[in-house]
């Protein structure tokens, strides 16, 4: 082989390699035409194999190091991959769970999957958080079990809702607790301008199940207005889902303009107080003064105790239809009524009484609003005008009985 392809052929070597240009550097040029010396061959191919050297592998890499480019030339360097556990060939790169990308050969770009509508351009850890930024959008924010909210200033989770048809916070097929609050320094749950209904609670068991401390629930509304005194609390049943002041409901309130009252219980039709309903050991309503006395109480057997004086209404002014009693009439009416001696069916220990049947009662007099039962007012009103024909009838005999003894009197004399 001559020296032109000798020289020819590692030149092209080194261009392979990337050293060609460095090599020119200090190349000896030549011209067509000129006369070409040994030494200047030889010049170039010293420098050539100094090229060639500089581009060799180095062969004395310790444990751990690989070959690496500098830029002008080979040397030792940490072994980043095999360091790592990495070994072989990257034959693809494939994108897991939330990425999308990847590929066999080439450049590849890996991507993170956004899910929803918001604009963020990068992922967040997973123990990040939310506090004092705002969700603003016209799908509600669904958040599934377990989600928990923590703060050490302000209110914890803070939700509006400017649609008046819609609900702040709706609880959906929960199957145990709706919202549990636990452990709230101050207040647990605020609700503040609700359109219609702060807490709306409709459950299979228990709407609400509240407990505390000091107190199991705490209520207030606003202040009286030029519509009237707003309802503290508004009791509501199944059948009205839900009610407003129109319906079947109750209210209970603090009046603050009845300056005795400090509970005011509105309703609208009846209030019904249900006692033992599970027949257990039985149960009674009471009524108690500041030192714990019992003042009235009512039996779940109906009977009424009273510690005072039951006192009737009885003033002309909310009276109508007055008329005349005719009081023999009454009299001997109440002559006629049967009165027998009897117990109640529901009172157990069977305690005697004394009286007529309600209905005798409303067939001798017409009193009374319901045949099954004697008002105490018509009972009084019965006894007085009884008491008055009585006194009318003594009146009478006495009159007769003084007649009779002036006539013998009369007779004596003669």
């Amino acid at each position: 082989m001559s020296r032109a392809l000798l020289y020819t052929g590692v030149t092209l070597a080194l261009g392979l390699m990337g050293l060609l240009a460095a090599a020119q550097i200090d190349l000896v040029p030549f011209k067509a035409g000129e006369l070409i010396l040994a030494d200047e061959v030889n010049q170039n191919f010293q420098t050539l194999a100094q090229a060639i050297e500089a581009g060799a592998l180095p062969q004395d890499c310790k444990a751990g190091e690989v070959p690496e480019w500098n830029g002008t030339g080979w040397s030792c360097g940490q072994d980043d991959v095999g360091a790592g556990g990495g070994g072989g060939d990257i034959t693809a790169v494939v994108a897991g769970e939330g990425l999308s990308g990847g590929g066999e050969s080439g450049a590849v770009t890996l991507a993170v999957g956004f899910d929803g509508s918001g604009a963020a351009t990068s992922a967040a850890r997973s123990d990040h958080d939310h506090m004092g930024q705002s969700w603003v959008g016209e799908n509600p924010l669904i958040l599934e079990a377990p989600a928990q909210f923590s703060t050490t200033t302000g209110g914890v989770l803070v939700v509006k809702n400017t649609n008046n048809d819609g609900a702040g916070v709706l609880v959906s097929e929960s199957g145990g607790y709706g919202v549990w609050v636990r452990s709230a320094a101050d207040i647990g749950l605020v609700i503040d301008s609700a359109g219609r209904h702060g807490i709306f609670a409709f459950g299979a068991d228990a709407g609400a199940e509240l407990h505390g401390q000091t107190a199991g629930l705490v209520v207030g509304g606003s202040p009286t207005t030029e519509a009237g005194v707003v309802p503290d609390i508004v009791l509501s049943g199944n059948s009205c889902f839900p009610c407003g002041a129109e319906d079947d409901d109750g209210f209970i309130r603090s009046d603050p303009s009845l300056g005795s009252s400090d509970i005011l219980l509105v309703s609208n039709d009846d209030v019904v107080v249900q006692l033992d309903s599970n027949g257990g050991e039985g149960g009674v309503f009471q009524l108690q003064n500041e030192v714990g006395t019992t003042v009235f109480q009512v039996s779940e057997n109906g009977d009424v105790h009273v510690n005072g004086n039951i006192v009737h209404s009885s003033d002309r002014a909310v009276k109508t239809s007055l008329g005349g009693v005719d009081a023999r009439e009454v009299l001997d009416g109440l002559a006629s009524l049967e009165i027998s001696r009897w117990s109640f069916l529901a009172d157990e220990t069977g305690t005697p009484h004394v009286g007529p049947m309600a209905q005798d009662f409303n067939a001798a007099f017409g009193l009374g609003a319901d045949e099954r039962y004697i008002s105490a007012t018509d009972a009084d009103g019965v006894t007085m005008a009884a008491i008055k024909g009585l006194y009318e009838l003594v009146l009478e005999q006495q009159a007769r009985i003084e007649a009779l003894e002036a006539e013998v009197a009369a007779d004596r004399g003669q």
